[in-house]
């Protein structure tokens, strides 16, 4: 040995073990890449607390690891243990994901900033990521604002390079502060893709009049860069045609009857029944016993005034539970039951029904956002119309819906033949040219239109090529 002197002034033999198996090595030992060498160190000595002898073991112990007691080993740690040593991602790339993550779900499922503080989302959180601080609710209203800024900018600079956009409004009230308001909406088209974006919701302080809703509007298109010369069109809600089946007195200009009338007893059953537990109960037992098991009970739908659709799906699902819906009234004997529709107004009800569908399906084949609808509203206006006019009601209410239907269809849609885009947008879908054109001189005018645009457009059309235009348009 070195016979060197080492002090234990704690009584450890830490240094002393590593100072022994360093010379234990053996100098000849060849070291093999990648494999680790076991070392040969002087076994822990066992004491007796009650004698100052020394038990140590005959024959050494081979350990496959460095010492851990010596300032000179270095043990690689485990994952677990450093997963385990880390106490929390308050910053970096995976907190920042997910942070905007939690402002995109935010924003997408339209839910409170106080979500964040629900003890039902901490708990997803920490089961889900347990090492992540979840964020305070103003943070994360700070971080929608600025996401809010830096998407704004960039949706600016996209609508510098459109020249022509559509405009949808909606005008509410917000029942529990009483406030109204106005959404503003721009669809667009973008690499052949059409784009919606709502661009604001302004609170309205003055009379609803169509002037000042309008300065509104263009007060907020301007602050997007828009101008009135780009907006090709603006939708907004319209007077119903439903209320101009109503009777007027001429004693005393006071409308009644008519189809609002009847809607008005379907929509007091209605009420009835979605605020009776036991009419509900009542309609659910007699569904049972027709077959219908749990999960598969229809309920009744309640209207909303402002949305004509909403009424017909009142009406149809009032149809079809009309047997349940008579058995239930008759079995209960309160003096705020309703009463039942006459077996003559249930008829008029289906023949509404039957005029509503049309337009039913006219809208929602033109509510989609993820096509572009040009080339169709010219072949479902026409659709609609012809599919109106063959029904044949024969109750003096549904006839005066049915004249009055196609009256507001003709003046609100009748011109879109004459305008310059959709007629040239159906000619060249070839799922329908010029089949559904009522006015053959603007079909006329629209194929004409399309020669010299191409002619504008510095193309050779040679004869051949006029030939087949006319055949596709032709067919």
């Amino acid at each position: 040995m070195c016979n060197k002197t080492y002090k234990t002034p704690y009584g450890g033999i830490g240094n002393l073990k590593t100072h022994y198996a360093t010379h234990l090595k053996d100098p000849l030992d060849k070291v093999v890449p990648g494999k680790r060498k076991s070392q040969t160190v002087l076994p822990s000595a066992s004491f007796n607390t009650n004698s100052t002898e020394v038990d140590i073991p005959d024959e050494p112990q081979i350990l496959d690891h460095e010492p851990s007691c010596s300032k000179y080993s270095k043990v690689q740690q485990t994952l677990p243990s450093m997963v385990m040593n880390i106490k929390s991602t308050e910053s970096g790339t995976k907190a920042e994901k997910i942070t905007n993550a939690i402002a995109y779900y935010i924003c997408k499922d339209n839910v409170p900033f106080k979500t964040v503080e629900n003890e039902g989302f901490k708990h997803l959180m920490q089961t889900a990521c347990p090492l992540y601080k979840i964020p305070s609710r103003n943070t994360i209203r700070r971080r929608i604002d600025d996401i809010y800024d830096v998407m704004s900018c960039k949706f600016k600079k996209s609508l510098s390079k459109v020249n022509f956009i559509a405009v949808t409004t909606d005008a509410w009230t917000e029942t529990m502060q009483m406030k109204s308001f106005l959404g503003i909406t721009l669809h667009l088209i973008d690499n052949f893709c059409l784009i919606s974006r709502t661009v604001g919701t302004v609170e309205l302080d003055e009379s609803h009049t169509a002037q000042y809703i309008g300065r509104t509007l263009v007060e907020t298109l301007a602050n997007w860069g828009l101008e009135k010369h780009n907006v090709v069109a603006v939708v907004t809600d319209i007077e119903k045609a439903i209320e101009k089946t109503q009777e007027i007195n001429t004693e005393t200009n006071v409308k009644s009857g008519g189809v609002p009338l009847l809607l008005s007893k379907v929509r007091e059953i209605v009420k009835f029944v979605k605020k009776s537990s036991k009419a509900n109960d009542l309609l659910r037992k007699y569904q049972s016993i027709k077959g219908k098991k749990e999960g598969q009970y229809l309920k009744l739908i309640l209207d909303v005034k402002t949305r004509w659709n909403s009424s017909f799906y009142m009406i149809e699902r009032f149809l079809k539970l009309t047997n349940y819906i008579s058995q239930m009234l008759l079995t209960l004997n309160f003096n705020a039951v309703p009463e039942m529709l006459s077996a003559h107004e249930l008829r008029c009800l289906k023949d509404i029904y039957s005029l509503l569908k049309p337009f039913e399906i006219l809208t929602r084949e033109l509510s989609t956002e993820i096509s572009v609808m040009s080339s169709k509203v010219i072949p479902i206006i026409s659709g609609t119309r012809n599919e109106v006019l063959k029904q044949d009601p024969d109750i003096v209410i549904a006839i005066h819906l049915k004249i009055k239907l196609v009256e507001e269809l003709d003046y609100r849609c009748g011109s879109y033949e004459q305008t310059p885009l959709l007629p040239i947008c159906t000619l060249l879908d070839p799922r329908f040219k010029d089949m559904h054109f009522q006015n053959p001189l603007a079909n006329s005018k629209a194929q004409e239109k399309i020669v010299q645009m191409m002619d504008s457009d510095n193309i050779v059309v040679n004869l051949v090529s006029r030939q087949i235009i006319a055949i596709i348009l032709s067919r």
